[in-house]
């Protein structure tokens, strides 16, 4: 015998039916307080505004990279009387840059197309911005050291004189001039073709010119946007430019989701149309297109208060969260095809008070759910240490409880209102009541007037043509041998598949993702990434605590250290790309013959002699004395890195990271590995553990649940089985459709749970709870009853993302992908897979076995296809019929008040339609029948 955990489910369920009575006696409040409560809870999404900010929405809250940047931020970044440099920023400063190439010749360096480098430059320049009735050009605000702007070191080089490019040749990546300058130019050039094996640079197809900004956020902004537009207006016949600010991305990313708010109308239109479509009949009373379109405006109010409370309490706003009414409005109607499905199912002669009872007492519980379970997904999503993809999980998580509510108050009224309707026969648009089609009076009116109950056949029910599809062709199929052998064979490939998939997935958000297709910012990205990734950014070393730097041993020891790093796999082997002051601070003291081995000896000849030459006043920078500068409580120096490959390359950029961060940690000083470029990188080391570690929590969620609200354990179990097998099929078919594994596909990954849950819960409950007693029966039964809602739930859902297909940028693209195949492959577990291992599970089997001695054929007609006994699971004795069935047809059934009193927990079972037959007449001897 199964086991049955619905100690939770029966309460429940006879409580909403309870409830559905209440809302039928008093529909209007139910129907008005919903709509006054959006009304004014929507008045906060006047309040919105659009979070940009890329760097904090995507970059994981507990991130290393943050803590160190802070801890540069308080002790390093005071202003200092002399300025600061660009190697030394730990955090994103205003900047314009351009990528300059040749439009007729592969060789930047040539005198006429060097000519229009140097324009270019004077343009710059020459910008002038006015703010509060002063003039700026960016000699007056750019980030300076001693009053010198940072310049870019490959016009250094040439003096800002083209007719010098011939005359002078570079070496790639240090150039070091007759006069004994040393120019770093790795950074300036992109596609550098070589002389042999030599230095000398021969061509290179690109130049970078960077300018950086010190002053204020007004002023930055300002200057960007005029940098911006001197850049557009540039035209040349030599040259081409490709521009880029500190801004543009986050501009670039606001733009990109108001590309597609046009789209999110259109997206409810689709959803709309095929709902009405999908639900449409041709019985004028039975048709329900004005209930579909409350049940979507249902869920659009629904969504208009979630959204307006958390406005009202300054919850953060995200590009992403743009999507949320899509999401919304598919998980709503969700709901309204469940409970229109449940309606169809009830005898349409009963009262409309008891109805209603029964399709809440059916449906709600499936309802409760999803709802349950796409709440918990959102909430554990919520915890996410990617601030982009919580706040994108605090509104969806608030609208799905909203949704829930509405569709248990507003859309429930609004089902009392239609049912009022259909018991007085009345045409679904006009409300004018009207005949029976076998009572039609010609054909126009049959065709678009008739509807309801015939007077003459007896009918119990109103199921649409998809029901009856899926009853009678779609679940006997799947109930046969051979196709379950096929599908097992087929999800058995699904597997392997996946599997393979999962292994090749790429992980980590490309910034070039978030801008949009034909914007200015696109060309820069993709020049960028394919010619100047070779050199990477100068890495902060920092030491956190103080060092005895005077004692040999130990001063040998960062000496060690340097060298390492220098010499690692990342480094660049050569000490002209480290900026240290100890090192430099030795080989001052080598020049000058002097030896430093105590605290005051070392500190003396450091702040009075080292320090104080200009050539070394850089170092201030560095080192932080205490208030009386007789201790140095911290320090730090830089040392320059390369990597091994082109584009994106998340795993080696992963080990670019940790290369950096072990040495330094193996060295056993307190002290850090440091560069802006680590926030992104640390996005791509969290990703993966942070979306494994989500889905644990909420598949461990999903399962007690499950075990709670289904009443098979072992059905609770195989919804979590599906989960997990869903899960597996979207993460592992991303890798063939090209799509990564980021922050925005993790959103998706998060949803996959909830709509895992829908079709596979769904399902599950309906099978489990089916009154019949065969696996087969049931099979059918749950097809019959919940094929169509949850087919009309995926459609609906594709339809509403459909209108991203062709969005103008990567990121809704890669939204779409996902959750394309996040709806397609839960369809399939949830109509195919889920069904079929069911049917197959031990106890279903074992269940099978255990066949009834002969069929029980009783009086359709008779029975009005409700009757219900009771019988036991492996179907040897049916209480309340006659103890014994002999042949195949029965003339009399008896219920047995006795028998029915020993066995209150044996569950009502439906008698087969397959097993009735009209050629034989039945009688009740009393009023105890199970309806």
């Amino acid at each position: 015998m199964g086991v049955h955990f619905d100690c939770i489910t029966r309460p429940l369920s006879n409580t909403y039916g309870r409830y559905a009575r209440v809302v039928y006696q008093h529909p209007l409040p139910f129907l008005l307080l919903p709509i006054v409560i959006s009304l004014s809870l929507g008045t906060g999404c006047l309040r919105i505004e659009l979070f940009n900010d890329v760097e904090y929405l995507f970059t994981p809250t507990d991130a290393e990279s943050i803590e160190n940047r802070d801890y540069i931020d308080d002790v390093y970044n005071d202003k200092h009387e002399n300025g600061m440099t660009v190697s030394r920023q730990s955090a994103s400063i205003s900047y314009g840059r351009v990528i300059i190439g040749g439009a007729q010749k592969q060789n930047i360096l040539q005198t006429e197309e060097f000519i229009e480098v140097i324009r270019v430059h004077e343009i710059i320049m020459n910008i002038s911005i006015t703010n509060a009735g002063s003039e700026y050009t960016f000699s007056n605000i750019c980030l300076a050291w001693m009053g010198n702007c940072e310049n870019n070191a490959i016009l250094e080089i040439y003096n800002y004189d083209a007719t010098r490019v011939p005359l002078i040749a570079i070496s790639y990546p240090l150039t070091v001039l007759q006069t004994g300058e040393i120019f770093e130019i790795g950074h300036n050039l992109g596609g550098v073709e070589l002389v042999g094996e030599t230095p000398i640079v021969k061509s290179t197809k690109y130049i970078m010119l960077s300018y950086h900004l010190e002053t204020s956020e007004t002023i930055s902004e300002l200057w960007e946007k005029q940098f911006l537009k001197a850049m557009e207006e540039f035209h040349s016949e030599l040259i081409y430019i490709a521009r880029d600010t500190a801004s543009t991305l986050s501009d670039e990313f606001t733009a990109a989701t108001f590309s597609v708010l046009p789209l999110i109308p259109v997206a409810g239109l689709l959803i709309v149309l095929f709902s009405l479509i999908s639900s449409a009949t041709m019985d004028w009373v039975v048709n329900k297109p004005i209930l579909i379109l409350l049940g979507v405006l249902s869920a659009v109010l629904a969504g208009l208060a979630a959204n307006g409370l958390l406005l009202y309490f300054d919850v953060i706003f995200t590009p992403i969260s743009a999507l949320t009414p899509i999401i919304i409005m598919a998980i709503g109607i969700d709901d309204v095809y469940i409970l229109v499905a449940s309606w169809r199912k009830t005898n349409v002669r009963s009262s409309v008070e008891d109805r209603l009872s029964e399709t809440l007492s059916e449906a709600a519980l499936s309802i409760t759910i999803t709802s349950l379970t796409d709440f918990l997904a959102f909430a554990v999503g919520c915890t996410s240490v990617f601030p982009g993809v919580a706040y994108f999980c605090v509104y969806n998580a608030v609208s799905i409880v909203f949704v829930y509510i509405y569709v248990l108050t507003f859309f429930l009224s609004c089902m009392v209102i239609t049912g009022r309707r259909e018991a007085g026969n009345k045409h679904c648009i006009t409300w004018k009541r009207v005949v029976p089609v076998d009572e039609a009076p010609s054909s126009r009116y049959r065709l678009f007037c008739a509807g309801g109950p015939s007077k003459t056949v007896e009918s119990s029910d109103s199921s649409h043509i998809i029901m009856e599809f899926f009853r009678d062709h779609v679940g006997p199929i799947m109930g046969k041998t051979w196709m379950q052998i096929a599908t097992l064979f087929v999800y058995a490939m699904y597997i392997g598949f996946s599997t393979w998939g999962v292994s090749q997935l790429k992980q980590g958000l490309d910034l070039r993702d978030i801008v949009l297709k034909d914007s200015y910012l696109k060309q820069f990205q993709d020049i960028e990434q394919s010619y100047f990734q070779t050199f990477g950014p100068l890495i902060q070393i920092v030491f956190t605590e103080e060092i005895e730097y005077w004692k040999p041993d130990v001063n040998e020891n960062i000496m060690k250290l340097h060298k390492h790093l220098e010499t690692s796999k990342y480094g660049l082997n050569s000490e002209y790309f480290t900026d240290s002051w100890i090192r430099s601070f030795n080989e001052y003291l080598s020049v000058t013959e002097q030896t430093s081995s105590n605290r005051t000896t070392f500190l003396n000849i450091l702040q009075n002699q080292f320090l104080v030459q200009s050539k070394f006043k850089e170092f201030e920078l560095d080192i932080v004395f205490n208030e009386d500068r007789t201790r140095i409580t911290n320090s730090r120096f830089l040392i320059g890195s390369i990597r091994h490959h082109v584009g994106i390359d998340t795993s080696e950029d992963v080990e670019f990271m940790k290369n950096f961060r072990e040495i330094v940690a193996d060295f056993g000083f307190k002290s850090f590995a440091f560069s802006t470029i680590f926030l992104l990188y640390d996005q791509y080391k969290t990703i993966l553990p942070a979306t494994l570690t989500n889905l644990v929590i909420a598949l461990i969620a999903m399962m007690i649940v499950s075990i709670l609200f289904v009443p098979k354990p072992i059905c609770s179990i195989w919804v979590v089985v599906s989960i997990a097998s869903i899960e597996l099929g979207v993460l592992g078919f991303m890798t063939f459709w090209g799509v990564r594994l980021d922050t925005v596909t993790m959103i998706n990954i998060i949803l996959c749970i909830g709509f895992s849950v829908d079709f596979t819960a769904h399902m599950s409950y309906v099978y489990t709870v089916s009154p019949f007693p065969s696996r087969n029966d049931k099979l059918i039964d749950a097809y019959y009853t919940i094929g169509m809602p949850i087919s009309q739930a995926a459609i609906s859902t594709l339809l509403g993302i459909l209108v991203l297909v062709n969005s103008p940028t990567g990121i809704f693209i890669s939204f779409f992908k996902t959750l394309f195949l996040v709806i397609t492959i839960g369809l399939i577990h949830g109509l195919f897979f889920l069904p079929v291992v069911l049917s197959l599970s031990p106890i279903e089997v074992f269940k099978s076995m255990m066949k009834c001695k002969s069929e029980t054929k009783i009086n359709k007609s008779k029975l009005n296809g409700n009757l219900k006994a009771i019988m036991n699971d492996n179907c040897e004795h049916v209480y309340g019929i006659v103890d014994e069935i002999n042949g195949h047809n029965i003339e009399k059934i008896e219920l047995n008040e006795s028998e029915l009193s020993k066995s209150p927990d044996i569950p009502p079972v439906a008698v087969n339609p397959a097993f009735i037959d009209t050629s034989t007449s039945i009688h009740f001897t009393t009023s105890k029948v199970f309806v």
